[in-house]
């Protein structure tokens, strides 16, 4: 078995000299093999170990199990860290389950102990068996390869398991040949959990009716999705940079057609990983809810919105999809601010930026007689949510690429100071051009503008008028005329 173990850590680059490798020590077989085979080996590889044990108190022979591993450690002069966790307790505060809450617990207090003692590893004692079963339950969920892939010898460049290509029965011999006491969890002879029926029930079966190597093929079957998990995970990185993917005040905003265009394998992974990103719970999220997600992003409807587990909500508005995090999903927020002119603004609620100028060195012929796009020199970049127009008022120099959009106003009409706000319900103006006022909700409708965007938009308001909504139109009564004598150019930026 020793080496099985050397292959596996040389193979997986698990361990470094100098290293500290924190056990996680139960009790049982695994860990008590797990102890002595890296004891074994830490001189060759020039590493320390250390052990870490949590009592869970959710058994009766939680206590026994803890005196069992006090006395194994202070016999091989192991450094051993204890702690007592109420899992009961807080199972009902975080409304989950009670093996969900004991896992996250478990692996706070490993990661906990590890970086007071110092600890570059931890190593956990997941076997051969543990491997084929785990990939059988992440199949009966259908999961995708991510799923499938099952544990890795190495996670997060942290945990290891050295015992992972290493049989429950080699475990078992060598713990008999060096004599070696360990305890038995009950609990898992308990067919109430689908892991323990996987073990003792299926497992058997397709040893014997099936392929008496199922458990070598199901994990060379982990290893073969574990490569292509790897080079999925490689695309959405590439895809997320190429992007430079927009963090809203609610979460993630996407382009639709960006997603539409890319493989379906890789649409899926894509919203997964933002999915995940949007909250710290680990699993719960499955390939019915990305399913869905991209559903809801492809549908005709240009707008619509979907409940995700952990608070998660996923927005379609127009031509962007919005994936919002529990704290902020659905939330309205709401900015005024007064700013003197010249000046800059930076909107603290979206980092939005707007710089004020004013220019007395003009000619007025050159803004004149430009019909609907009276002030602007060239089109503007849309702005999300938005169709590809030419806006009036509106341009975007080529020389500077965080300028989303700039107009250019009658800096008398305007005068100083302007306020600066997001959007109200029954906002109006007299958009360049028209006779008469129009509603802002019709004006962001016609021009496509997203919910989302809606509130985040900064609107330029002079002497109680809006006179610019950045990216959509100028108030008709605030262009540049013959008898302009001052321009206030404004620019709007979107930081990167």
């Amino acid at each position: 078995m020793l080496k099985k173990v050397r292959k596996a850590i040389e193979e997986f680059a698990l361990l470094s000299d100098g290293d500290t490798v924190l056990v996680a020590l139960s009790g049982g077989p695994d860990s008590v093999a797990l102890l002595a085979v890296l004891r074994m080996l830490a001189e060759e590889y020039g590493v320390s170990v250390a052990a870490a044990h949590l009592n869970h108190g959710l058994r009766g022979e939680a206590e026994a199990e803890e005196c069992f591993v006090r006395e194994l450690c202070s016999r091989r002069a192991v450094p051993l860290t204890v702690e007592r966790a109420d899992i009961q307790a807080r199972k009902k505060a975080a409304g989950r389950s009670t093996e969900d809450m004991a896992r996250v617990v478990r692996y706070e207090f490993l990661e906990r102990v590890a970086a007071s003692v110092g600890a570059h590893r931890i190593a956990l004692g997941h076997h051969l068996q543990d491997q084929a079963e785990t990939v059988l339950m992440n199949l009966f969920r259908g999961s995708g390869s991510e799923g499938l892939k099952g544990m890795t010898p190495m996670r997060d460049g942290l945990y290891i398991r050295p015992f992972l290509h290493i049989e429950r029965r080699e475990i078992m011999a060598f713990l008999t040949q060096e004599g070696l006491d360990c305890v038995m969890d009950r609990s898992n002879d308990d067919r109430r959990h689908l892991r323990n029926r996987i073990r003792h029930d299926l497992l058997p079966l397709l040893r014997r009716d099936y392929n008496r190597n199922i458990d070598r093929a199901l994990a060379r079957t982990a290893a073969v999705l574990k490569e292509e998990d790897e080079f999925f995970k490689s695309q959405v990185k590439r895809l997320l940079t190429a992007w430079n993917i927009a963090v809203t005040p609610e979460g993630f905003s996407l382009e639709v057609e960006k997603i539409r265009v890319q493989p379906v394998a890789l649409s899926r992974r894509l919203v997964k990983h933002l999915l995940e990103r949007l909250t710290d719970v680990e699993q719960g999220i499955f390939f019915h809810h990305v399913q869905a997600v991209l559903e809801l992003a492809f549908a005709p409807r240009p707008s619509g919105r979907l409940h995700l587990p952990h608070g998660l909500e996923a927005k379609r508005d127009y031509g962007r999809l919005i994936l919002a995090r529990p704290e902020t999903g659905g939330r309205d927020f709401a900015f005024a601010y007064t700013v003197a002119t010249p000046g800059e603004l930076t909107i603290r609620e979206t980092g939005d930026i707007l710089t004020f100028r004013i220019s007395e060195d003009f000619d007025c012929r050159r803004w004149e007689g430009a019909g609907d796009r009276q002030g602007c020199r060239e089109r503007t970049r849309p702005l999300p949510g938005a169709k590809d127009r030419a806006n009036c008022g509106d341009s975007r120099p080529e020389t500077d690429d965080q300028v989303t959009a700039t107009a250019c106003l009658d800096g008398d009409r305007t005068g100083t100071p302007v306020m600066v706000r997001n959007f109200r319900a029954g906002d109006r103006m007299r958009p360049l051009g028209m006779a008469g006022e129009k509603k802002l909700q019709d004006i962001f409708v016609d021009g496509k503008i997203g919910r989302n965007e809606r509130k985040r938009l900064p609107l330029i308001v002079a002497d109680k008028r809006i006179a610019w909504i950045p990216g959509v139109c100028v108030h008709e009564e605030f262009k540049i005329t013959s008898e302009t004598k001052r321009i206030l150019r404004i620019d709007y930026r979107r930081p990167a």
